[in-house]
């Protein structure tokens, strides 16, 4: 595979990991990145462009998650 960027999604001191999946989610045919904190994050996911640009950030707020967000497909 070819490198397509490198960036932090987060602040770049936390060290607590992160998931991540890549899938086209607003049906335009160009794949997106979702990325989320393991733990401490905030329930934030982070959504951004193929090479690493920012587009929109979601906060999951349903009172079950407890900072942590899973993202799959």
């Amino acid at each position: 595979g070819k490198k397509l960027a490198n960036f932090f999604a987060f602040d770049k001191k936390d060290r607590a990991g992160v998931v991540a999946d890549a899938l086209d989610i607003d049906a335009d045919g160009i794949v997106e990145l979702l990325v989320a904190q393991q733990t401490g994050g905030a329930n934030k996911i982070k959504i951004f462009t193929a090479d690493g640009v920012f587009k929109k950030e979601l906060t999951m707020s349903d009172g079950f998650a407890d900072n942590a967000v899973i993202v799959a497909k």
